[in-house]
């Protein structure tokens, strides 16, 4: 599978998975399903995707049949991270 991404990217993810297989793992099949460029994979790799990966808090599992739950949890997903975003909403008069 790796033998299916650019060296750039190998490289990549070789440097900053410091050894964990399953988040290397993780880079190299989220680059194989999306088509990363090596800008992106940097960024997602920076931003630590994988360990924001289905962390988000909901309430599916308690208010929904499992399989609905685990649809919901699925769609809601959301690999971007916005934090490098700051809004000012003070009315500037």
């Amino acid at each position: 599978m790796i033998f299916s991404i650019p060296w750039g990217h190998q490289r990549y993810i070789m440097d900053r998975c410091d050894g964990n297989l399953n988040k290397a793992f993780f880079f190299i099949s989220k680059t194989l399903e999306n088509n990363w460029s090596r800008a992106v994979l940097l960024n997602f790799l920076d931003t630590d995707l994988f360990d924001r990966q289905g962390k988000a808090i909901t309430n599916f599992v308690n208010n929904l049949p499992a399989t609905q739950s685990d649809l919901a949890n699925e769609m809601t997903r959301d690999p971007y991270n916005f934090d490098f975003r700051s809004f000012n909403l003070q009315d500037k008069r």
